[in-house]
């Protein structure tokens, strides 16, 4: 995933469209972890680890690219939260019914 203005917490660009840097978000949480039906992933890899935070130089609207990497992808929701759901997710990993209101 890729964001027009994405920014480190020092302010570097970072994982910016048409750079070769991204954020990773795989769709099965581990190796062997397993997929079933919809549900919720965030930028880290591994059962419990979450990937760095993602900031913005500027409020307003971003762009996000989302490239699709070997295994496909089927997106239901995007959700960027600046707090509520920074360190857990809306709903279950697995076969989750969850949606948000925009």
């Amino acid at each position: 995933v890729q964001f027009s203005d994405s920014v480190t917490a020092t302010g570097a660009a970072f994982a910016r469209i048409a750079t070769t840097e991204s954020a990773e978000v795989n769709i099965e949480d581990c190796s062997g972890c397993g997929l079933a039906g919809w549900g919720w992933q965030d930028n880290g890899y591994g059962a419990g680890v979450m990937g760095p935070d993602i900031y913005f130089a500027a409020t307003g609207r971003h762009t996000i690219r989302v490239q699709v990497r070997e295994d496909g992808l089927g997106i239901d929701q995007i959700v960027l939260s600046p707090s509520t759901y920074l360190t857990a997710s809306p709903g279950a990993l697995k076969n989750d019914a969850t949606t948000l209101a925009r």
